[in-house]
């Protein structure tokens, strides 16, 4: 493909028997296309392929309009999500790191309780006895 190509067309108007050359520039690169018309100055036919040509390039222009403000829709809304991700990512390691520590104060906790448990039992031990033992007498 080239970059910008020229392709004449010849057509002939019966309407009154007057000529006039198409001129259609294509370019492929902006996918544009462009046509000139040179028309005898006192031809006054209708300009139905011209309207045609005319209501297909500007479907194409809104068409292309109507693409780039989706990509930019789609690109804002991707943007969003990364932030979101972000920002949930760095909320999950504070709650992990927290999660971890009230682990370890918990484990702390239940040791003491245990500690606590055993001394209280030890301490009470000799008691028990010397009540058994009194109420023996």
């Amino acid at each position: 493909n080239n970059s910008n190509s020229n392709i004449i067309q010849n057509s002939n108007i019966n309407d009154n028997n007057h000529n006039h050359n198409k001129i259609i520039n294509y370019d492929y690169l902006n996918d544009t296309t462009t046509i000139k018309d040179d028309f005898c100055a006192d031809y006054d036919g209708s300009f139905d392929d011209d309207d045609k040509i005319a209501k297909r390039q500007k479907r194409l222009v809104k068409n292309r309009e109507a693409a780039q403000l989706f990509r930019q829709r789609q690109k804002a809304y991707i943007n969003d999500l990364e932030k979101k991700v972000t920002k949930l990512t760095t909320e999950n390691l504070q709650f992990r790191s927290k999660l971890e520590l009230l682990d370890t104060e918990n484990k702390l906790i239940k040791d003491q309780l245990n500690y606590l448990r055993t001394f209280i039992s030890q301490a009470m031990a000799p008691l028990q006895i010397h009540s058994n033992s009194n109420s023996n007498n």
